[in-house]
């Protein structure tokens, strides 16, 4: 798994109000925490 989207690009996307904190990562290892989006009543979360 890989992490390669810019944070801008996330933030766009999924119409976050503030830049999330993304770091590129090549070699995500299993037990390594990564980003996931979430739909909740008031909006989405990182």
């Amino acid at each position: 798994m890989i992490l390669a989207t810019p944070a801008a690009e996330v933030q766009r996307l999924f119409g976050f109000p503030e830049l999330p904190n993304l770091q590129p990562r090549w070699n995500v290892a299993p037990t390594q925490p990564v980003p996931a989006v979430r739909r909740e009543e008031d909006g989405r979360h990182l």
